[in-house]
């Protein structure tokens, strides 16, 4: 079973480069983590205050697999938890 800050290794990890994509350059970190009864969403962003992102979706990590998932923002974060709780896909 993951520990929180397990999940935040593997999303570190996982957006370790994603700063170095697109036409600005940007630090990639964690700016929140959220639990949910399977794991945890964990929310992230530029480390500097003048970059702005757009579709920077959280990323779900179930704490039982490991698993890091993306959801999405055309949706409330509620809507990919719960379709992850019905189906296993936070996509539905």
């Amino acid at each position: 079973m993951l520990t929180e800050a397990d999940a935040r290794a593997l999303v570190s990890e996982r957006i370790a480069n994603c700063g170095e994509e697109g036409p600005a350059s940007w630090t990639p970190t964690i700016t929140r983590v959220q639990p949910f009864s399977r794991g945890w969403l964990v929310f992230y962003g530029p480390a500097e205050q003048d970059v702005s992102l757009a579709g920077n979706a959280p990323l779900l990590v179930d704490s039982a697999t490991g698993a890091v998932l993306p959801t999405g923002t055309a949706m409330p974060v509620e809507h990919y938890v719960e379709n992850y709780l019905r189906t296993g896909d936070p996509q539905g």
